[in-house]
């Protein structure tokens, strides 16, 4: 399996005590990561959203992800974390920018919590149908 593999790599370059692989984590300890994270990467190419981006943005962090996929319509390249190519060397370019760089980081940490509070929630969701709920009103007694 690709997690097998990942293990595999991480074991061959004597990472293992740096490099913690969780699978099927709990919502408490999901909360827990997010909130203690610096930085969230998301890897998978081709997914059609994925919730773990809007999650991290949730909890104030910036997020890395593949530009293949459903994050290039959450994250905002450059704003709540950037959207990047399939490459290694991109990947560690931004990851050591956000590192270095303690303000960015929290800068793109607050705008995607803002993000995600204007966009993502059910309030925002609630407002949004109200609006269309009033664009197809506005129609109907038009015709």
């Amino acid at each position: 399996s690709y997690v097998d593999t990942f293990k595999e790599k991480v074991r061959s370059k004597g990472l293992d005590k740096d490099v913690k692989i969780l699978t099927n984590v709990p919502d408490r300890e999901l909360l827990d990561l997010y909130r203690n994270c610096s930085v969230f990467l998301y890897t998978p190419t081709g997914e059609h959203y994925g919730f773990g981006p809007v999650e991290a943005m949730a909890s104030g962090k910036p997020v890395i992800a593949s530009k293949f996929g459903g994050p290039s319509e959450t994250v905002l390249d450059g704003e709540t974390g950037f959207i990047i190519e399939d490459d290694p060397k991109a990947w560690s370019a931004k990851i050591s920018l956000l590192m270095d760089n303690t303000s960015l980081r929290k800068k793109m940490g607050r705008k995607g919590r803002k993000r995600v509070e204007e966009n993502y929630t059910w309030a925002a969701f609630q407002k949004s149908m109200a609006k269309a709920i009033d664009q197809i009103k506005a129609k109907a007694n038009t015709t």
